[in-house]
């Protein structure tokens, strides 16, 4: 383990990096650790970052300086999040609580979250929401079935 303060310093070295245009790896923030909506009680008493997360899209990106309490209670995006379903993660990294601003600010930036700068949803929002994230599923689920069907009719009349 490096000392806090040695810990800090690399935190800060990588916030004052430049945004480069074009270098958008959020495929590492899925590495990151992640609760799901029946699991919030269980994050950290501790301040940082967090990304609300579904079938592999980062939707929102904020902070906390205690991310259990600014998800226990009632948040403005929850609604949001419990649409997304057993899909939905909240995947977070641990910052101190004076870097926090910093960082969130830049990771919206790179990351251009669809939820980020917009009002929270009303009733007809979260209804295409719906549609977007079920829909889907859905539709995936017949082609595979439809698919499906095609091989066993090839099959059993030998087509």
């Amino acid at each position: 383990m490096t000392k806090p303060s040695a810990r800090r310093q690399q935190i800060h070295k990588r916030i004052q990096r430049p945004v480069q245009k074009g270098v958008n790896q959020p495929q590492r923030i899925f590495r990151l650790p992640s609760c799901g909506i029946k699991d919030l009680k269980n994050l950290p008493n501790d301040s940082g970052v967090y990304y609300v997360t579904g079938f592999w899209r980062i939707f929102y990106v904020g902070k906390a300086k205690n991310l259990r309490r600014r998800w226990s209670k009632s948040h403005h995006r929850y609604q949001q999040f419990q649409m997304l379903g057993k899909f939905g993660k909240l995947h977070y990294r641990l910052l101190p609580p004076d870097m926090i601003d910093q960082y969130e600010r830049q990771e919206i930036k790179r990351l251009t979250p669809p939820w980020n700068g917009t009002k929270p949803p009303n009733f007809l929002t979260l209804l295409k929401l719906g549609w977007q994230v079920w829909g889907r599923v859905i539709i995936y689920s017949v082609i595979t079935l439809l698919a499906i069907a095609v091989i066993i009719y090839c099959v059993v009349y030998r087509v």
